[in-house]
């Protein structure tokens, strides 16, 4: 009698596709669109398996087999995931399905799904028809006894070794869904890696971890775990890192914890866990390729705009500069010099929306003049608002004009109110101010500059950046000079 599967699946298509593939392998194969219609299905036929959705509109997957098992408490079930919905997998497991497959996959994957389960099932049925006997049976004599209960030792053996192999897919499902949980999408590549790697060395009882990316056409060891030891060279497992066709690295494990090697199959979860990598690794290059672009683009406006004016050429770049020794020299973290580094160069960027003939007006400005000028810091933050890496200076755009009295603009911020690195740029945009040439009066030399900030230390300035600002080199000619990333 040939192996029977329901398949239950709201797509049309890969319902279809997996009715034709495992009806080519010799099952008898049914397929049901829904939950309700497969238990209707179940109510007038037997089955040995159902492959059904996680995720279906009215009624899920996890339902349907509690369900279903309600009226043959002997099928075997699969549960088809998505990536998005690995946590569900994983209580779907703890929960008695007997495996998952996630979508989207490969023919031979399903084919082997398919096989694992009715494998276990074939177990599980003989080892209860096994103890069911040995309830039934009175053993003629002590050999007969001894012969059965040999028999039963061994069934139990084979479900401990099945129920063994399913805990170690739990875990690795486990290790899968934190690493596709947490996701190569923020700026720091290399903590994500090594997240995901001790994740994936924890989860499998591995000693030692490596991944190495590719750089210039050679390996180099990106991220590692643990120490070696003189059994990772003996005991090691390696998978390829790929985006596309094209190879990006690798994954190296070495030296399990306890008795034993790698498992069998233990390449099949790696790979999967190496595909997660690869495709956050390639995600993460994307991004920054885009944010990339786009800051380059609004670099471009800043410097359009400086060069269009000689007494302004280069005073974005000077108060990066600035801002970021001044930053060191209070020990900010990477971070922070990061976001400190975009605002310095884009924090006149709102600039490009006041007339040319104010900003390069020689004289005075008037009032009414000077009231559009101070838009600037407003059209700069709503510049840099749909670039949404940049939410961290576009406050810092915003508050560079505000004074530490609370007589600033646009807010009219005091104090503490004003965002911290917002009174960094403060600070250097108004040294450079001093120290450059306007049309209407010459620069301030080094000294000049320096007692003009002191004197407006708690007024205009946060006097403790004042006091930092002064002790770089800079100002100071015996400070150390601060190298400039």
């Amino acid at each position: 009698m040939r192996e029977s599967i329901l398949i239950v699946d709201d797509e049309p298509r890969i319902r279809e596709l997996m009715l034709e593939i495992l009806e080519s392998d010799g099952f008898r194969v049914v397929a049901c669109e829904s939950g309700p219609r497969a238990l209707e299905r179940l109510r007038r036929d037997s089955f040995q398996l159902i492959l059904t959705d996680l995720m279906m509109p009215g009624m899920d997957g996890l339902t349907l087999v509690r369900k279903a098992r309600a009226l043959d408490p002997t099928l075997a079930a699969v549960i088809l995931t998505g990536h998005a919905s690995t946590d569900s997998a994983v209580s779907a497991l703890r929960s008695g399905v007997d495996d998952y497959l996630v979508k989207p996959f490969e023919v031979d994957e399903l084919r082997e799904v398919i096989r694992r389960t009715f494998e276990r099932q074939r177990e599980r049925l003989a080892s209860e028809e096994l103890l069911a006997m040995l309830g039934a049976a009175r053993p003629a004599d002590e050999s007969a006894s001894t012969t059965l209960h040999d028999r039963i030792r061994c069934a139990q053996a084979e479900l401990q070794a099945a129920e063994s192999k399913l805990h170690r897919r739990t875990r690795e499902l486990e290790v899968l869904r934190e690493i596709t949980r947490t996701g190569a999408y923020g700026y720091d590549l290399d903590g994500w890696l090594e997240h995901s790697l001790e994740a994936i060395c924890r989860g499998l009882d591995v000693a030692h971890g490596r991944i190495f990316l590719e750089d210039e056409g050679r390996l180099r060891v990106r991220v590692r775990f643990g120490a070696e030891s003189a059994s990772s060279a003996h005991e090691f497992v390696s998978v390829p890192l790929r985006a596309g066709n094209k190879s990006i690295g690798l994954l190296h494990l070495a030296g399990r914890n306890g008795a034993g090697g790698f498992p069998s199959g233990v390449a099949e979860a790696l790979a999967a866990m190496a595909g997660g990598i690869a495709a956050a690794i390639e995600n993460h290059r994307l991004v920054k390729c885009v944010r990339e672009t786009q800051l380059q683009a609004t670099y471009a406006l800043v410097q359009g705009m400086e060069a269009k004016d000689s007494y302004l050429r280069g005073h974005s770049d000077r108060v990066t500069r600035y801002a970021l020794d001044t930053a060191r020299a209070i020990g900010l973290p990477a971070e922070s010099q990061a976001v400190l580094r975009y605002a310095g160069q884009l924090h006149d960027v709102g600039k490009i929306g006041v007339p040319e003939a104010i900003l390069h007006k020689p004289g005075k400005l008037e009032p009414e003049e000077f009231e559009t000028l101070k838009t600037h810091v407003e059209i700069g933050a709503q510049i840099v608002k749909h670039l949404d890496f940049l939410g961290e200076a576009r406050p810092v755009i915003r508050h560079h004009h505000e004074r530490w009295d609370g007589k600033g603009y646009p807010a009219g911020l005091a104090g503490g109110e004003i965002p911290f690195l917002a009174t960094i740029i403060a600070v250097a945009d108004s040294y450079d101010a001093m120290t450059s040439d306007r049309r209407y009066r010459r620069a301030m030399n080094r000294d000049q500059a320096a007692s003009e900030l002191r004197r407006g230390a708690g007024s205009q300035w946060s006097p403790a950046i004042v006091d930092a600002f002064l002790r770089t080199s800079i100002v100071s000619p015996t400070a150390v000079p601060l190298e400039v990333a």
